[in-house]
């Protein structure tokens, strides 16, 4: 009986361990964000119609990040040498929490990651213009008009800390700052995907690369669709399109309807 009683609290304590650690790690997250993803976040603040973290945090967003059709590019360092990321899993572990695993590569150098997301803000966009006109339609009941004229859309704000496994060759550190659109219905929320529009984009992340052996910092975005503060590295009008000038940077053979499952 004694043993049992041992074995128990020596679980017990275990898992109180990991729990501290685990929080202690999710303090981290939020200290000593990047410049560029400061400035990003600030921008995305600065035109917010409504902040409704309270009402919509009790959804799972996890789906939301772990939408990828293909067509997800990124960069790494002042040469907009091409970077890719995908994330395996994530997971839900309170309402602002979520506990992320995934792979990265660059050029053909691939690390695993595991890190960490917390969400900062959920706001409302409204067109206001628009929105008179979707209430018109509804009272008409004209279902197309409204689908036309439905301009909310919801966006949720989040950093985040991805440290890569320090074993493997050219191992380093992300955080920054995310930003995510999403639609919301009754039960649950859905990826924002309105790609017939010039421009579109979603999961757009602002923030660095910090390597373990060097302590080397490289600037570092990515996104769906499009790149967040790209430079002249994206010249394309409807779509992304790489600058032939950084051709030798991996984007020689660039071409957003092929799918290489690289991460399997």
């Amino acid at each position: 009986m004694q043993i049992c009683i041992f074995l128990t609290k020596n679980k017990l304590m275990r898992k109180i361990t990991v729990f501290l650690f685990v929080m202690l790690y999710l303090q981290s997250v939020g200290q000593e964000l990047p410049r560029n993803a400061l400035g990003f976040y600030e921008d995305i603040k600065a035109i917010s119609h409504k902040i409704c973290f309270k009402d919509l945090k009790h959804y799972d967003f996890s789906k939301i990040w772990l939408h990828n059709d293909g067509v997800r590019v990124g960069f790494i360092g002042k040469s907009y040498q091409k970077f890719d990321i995908h994330f395996d899993s994530i997971i839900k572990m309170d309402d602002k929490n979520y506990q992320v695993y995934g792979r990265t590569k660059v050029k053909d150098n691939i690390c695993d990651f595991q890190g960490y997301f917390q969400i900062t803000d959920i706001i409302l966009y409204l067109n206001e213009e628009k929105q008179k006109l979707f209430e018109m339609a509804k009272e008409q009941g004209d279902k197309a008009a409204m689908n036309r004229f439905k301009t909310e859309k919801h966006v949720v704000i989040f950093q985040y800390r991805l440290s890569e496994d320090r074993s493997q060759y050219g191992s380093g550190l992300f955080k920054g700052i995310g930003v995510s659109y999403f639609e919301e219905n009754e039960r649950a929320v859905s990826y924002y995907d309105n790609r017939l529009s010039d421009s579109y984009k979603n999961n757009q992340f602002v923030g660095i690369w910090e390597s373990y052996k060097t302590g080397a910092i490289k600037i570092c975005h990515w996104g769906d669709y499009r790149i967040p503060l790209s430079g002249d590295l994206d010249i394309g009008a409807g779509e992304f399109s790489p600058n032939p000038k950084y051709k030798d940077n991996g984007w020689e053979d660039y071409n957003p309807n092929r799918k290489d499952e690289w991460w399997k």
